[in-house]
């Protein structure tokens, strides 16, 4: 039984661009982040709104389970 080998120039006609390709991914991905935001109404909220939220959030929790331990 004979082994099928590919053909070596399948993909030869193509130039691939890593820049370009990693910018699309990256638009992407920033697209998807927005439109995250955008659903949970946090699109229009100051840089760094998000980390301080979850900060007062955690101390929120901290301090609520230390004291029901107490």
């Amino acid at each position: 039984m004979s082994q099928k080998t590919p053909s070596q120039d399948l993909n030869s006609d193509i130039e691939w661009d890593l820049k370009e390709l990693q910018d699309s991914i990256k638009r992407s991905a920033e697209e998807q982040w927005d439109a995250l935001l955008d659903s949970t109404g946090q699109i229009d909220q100051p840089p760094g709104t998000a980390e301080m939220l979850w900060e007062a959030e955690k101390k929120r929790w901290k301090q609520q389970y230390d004291c029901e331990d107490s």
